[in-house]
């Protein structure tokens, strides 16, 4: 990944990475990968760091997502 990244692009990225992590919960899937874990570490340290940074839009986005991902599993 290099450049800017719009928030778009990175969230279709962090949202993967937030699918596997709620399927681990679901004892559907198994541990990421390093490799997937790196990726989704740094498109969230990108997206927070560069000028425009979308460091309140990720808060809300996991915010919401969490908030879901508890409301579905309850």
């Amino acid at each position: 990944m290099n450049g800017h990244l719009s928030f778009d692009e990175g969230w279709k990225v962090l949202e993967q990475g937030i699918v596997k992590c709620s399927k681990i919960l679901e004892c559907t899937s198994t541990r990421p990968t390093v490799a997937e874990y790196m990726n989704c570490y740094d498109c969230a340290y990108r997206m927070a760091v560069q000028k425009n940074h979308y460091c309140q839009e990720m808060y809300n986005g996991f915010k919401t997502t969490l908030a879901e991902c508890v409301r579905a599993m309850v």
